[in-house]
């Protein structure tokens, strides 16, 4: 065998027995490469999704059409709500004063007792008034004032 081959059949070897492992170890595990598989996850998993939902009627009103300008507000017919302070306004009181309050009465399977549960949609201060300073928080956070 030529020196030259002989060089070039160890730097192949090199290349096949060090380098591409640690090359696949670096892509697969390593920190620098993170946010690339990320992407590439995000591609198989919207590939995937967009096969699922091929027939659906989300994907037949939204699906490769090209519509990134988001969703306009238009007018509730029920509730009236039409600007972005109008529906803040609504979550708001959904927040204090809870969207739902509904006890159940349930049967205790192991000592046959009727227990009551509640349950309740909502926010609530746990007796501490916190609940009206999230909500101014989340407000100016939102650009109201």
């Amino acid at each position: 065998m030529s020196p030259d081959k002989g060089i070039n059949a160890l730097g192949s070897q090199i290349v096949r027995e060090i380098i591409i492992p640690a090359l696949t170890k670096e892509i697969n595990q390593g920190k620098n490469f993170a946010q690339l598989r990320q992407v590439y996850n995000s591609l198989i998993l919207a590939a995937w999704y967009k096969k699922k939902i091929k027939n659906s009627i989300l994907t037949q009103v939204y699906a490769d059409k090209n519509k990134i300008a988001g969703v306009e507000f238009y007018r509730d017919a029920i509730n009236g709500a039409s600007t972005p302070e109008e529906i803040y306004q609504r979550y708001l009181q959904a927040f204090k004063k809870g969207a739902y309050n509904y006890i159940k009465e349930e049967r205790d399977p192991v000592g046959q007792k009727v227990i009551p549960r509640k349950y309740f949609s909502g926010g609530g201060d746990n007796g501490r008034g916190r609940r009206n300073e999230h909500c101014r928080r989340r407000r100016r956070a939102c650009g109201f004032k």
